[in-house]
């Protein structure tokens, strides 16, 4: 996502579309995605690192950067639904393909077709976007001070699976936070992605260094005028490049790209 790269190119807009419907009129600092806040006052509690925000930071900060990406994207093209319930996004949004990134990032934490589709996707299902009703029948008071306190120890969201996490001693949370393993445990499967992904789209930052560190390969990757049918013969797909498109098209389609890497990164 966006925001593992650096926080400020995530816009409003995106921010919104990744919330999951039945979360969209909730208080924000109920979200798993945002529990890692409750803890900003105390910088070294390691629960502070439980997020995707500004994880890669250092590769558009620490070095000359290129952001290859495609607006023509399938994989992990901006979602076009919100919603948690895989049969009735399918039904609206069904392809063999597309969006499963989004898919993905929606059905974090989630029960539905826990028999199945969900729990096929996710074998260590928590957090996400699945309400912890058992503890909060109804939301608590998002006005109350005092709530997010308890909220560190007992979250709007289901439970995560390392239940040290929400230990009253501070010092065994912040220890089992730091475990390399849980941190990607949960980035994996249960800290929903609250942006788009950056494959699909520019990041703003690097566009001010030079409008040159954004890539979009759908114009500077290729000809544009000449591309395969094979494997972009539907409505979506015709004529755009897709994710794996740089490996899977002839070099005489896609040798822009490279020849574009080699010029940028001095690699000749």
């Amino acid at each position: 996502p966006i925001e593992a790269y650096k926080l400020a190119d995530v816009d409003t807009a995106q921010q919104a579309a990744m919330v999951e419907n039945d979360w969209k009129t909730r208080d924000p600092r109920f979200y798993a995605a945002n529990w890692h806040q409750l803890f900003s006052s105390a910088p070294l509690d390691r629960r502070n690192e439980l997020t995707w925000a500004n994880r890669f930071i250092r590769i558009v900060t620490g070095i000359d950067t290129y952001n290859f990406y495609s607006t023509g994207e399938d994989i992990v093209e901006n979602p076009t639904s919100a919603s948690s319930n895989v049969v009735l996004d399918m039904i609206s949004n069904w392809n063999s393909s597309r969006g499963a990134w989004g898919h993905q990032e929606f059905l974090k934490g989630t029960n539905f077709l826990s028999s199945g589709g969900a729990s096929l996707a996710f074998k260590r299902k928590q957090a996400g976007w699945n309400r912890n009703y058992i503890a909060y029948p109804l939301l608590p008071d998002a006005n109350n001070p005092n709530v997010f306190e308890q909220l560190k120890i007992k979250p709007v969201f289901e439970f995560f699976l390392e239940q040290d996490l929400f230990h009253a001693d501070a010092a065994i949370a912040s220890a089992k936070a730091s475990e390399a393993n849980v941190q990607y445990d949960l980035l994996a499967r249960g800290l929903p992605a609250l942006s788009y992904a950056a494959a699909a789209n520019n990041l703003p930052s690097l566009s001010r260094i030079s409008p040159l560190r954004n890539i979009d390969l759908e114009f500077l990757g290729r000809n544009p005028s000449q591309w395969p049918v094979e494997g972009h013969d539907t409505k979506q797909t015709r004529g755009h490049w897709l994710h794996s498109d740089f490996k899977n098209v002839a070099l005489p389609y896609v040798h822009q790209m490279y020849e574009n890497m080699i010029s940028r990164g001095s690699l000749k």
